[in-house]
């Protein structure tokens, strides 16, 4: 072999174990990257996981929320029946208030007529005591 034979070896070996460094160094960063991939994979199932754990909560708490409204909506509508009775029920006592009234005016009317009724019959017993005794001395 010759020099030139033995150089040109020698950049052919030199070459190939540069070659060889290189493709161990991109065996390496492949592995590396399959790595990053299967940890991004795992990631990305566990968050739709998440997402779909968050969704059937939000769909739940939906739910929640529209059988509230419906709630309140309920107790809105009792409400303004309630209002409703409490202003009935105060009408009522108004009238009652003002029927009371007049049947006490009445009572004291009524007071006063017996009062004079009385008043009459005691004035009528003393005529008939006088009658009948000025018709005692009379026989």
């Amino acid at each position: 072999m010759t020099y030139s034979d033995t150089t040109r070896l020698d950049r052919i070996e030199a070459l190939i174990q540069s070659n060889s460094q290189q493709i161990e160094s991109n065996s390496r960063q492949l592995a590396q990257l399959s790595q990053t991939t299967q940890f991004l994979t795992t990631a990305q199932l566990e968050l739709a996981r998440s997402v779909d754990v968050i969704a059937r909560r939000m769909d739940r708490l939906t739910e929640r929320v529209d059988q509230v409204e419906q709630q309140i909506s309920i107790l809105v509508e009792s409400q303004q029946g309630l209002f409703e009775s409490q202003r009935s029920i105060a009408a009522s006592m108004e009238r009652m208030t003002a029927v009371q009234q007049q049947m006490a005016e009445q009572q004291g009317q009524m007071l006063e007529q017996q009062a004079s009724a009385n008043a009459a019959i005691e004035r009528l017993d003393r005529i008939l005591d006088y009658l009948m005794r000025h018709d005692g001395d009379r026989e």
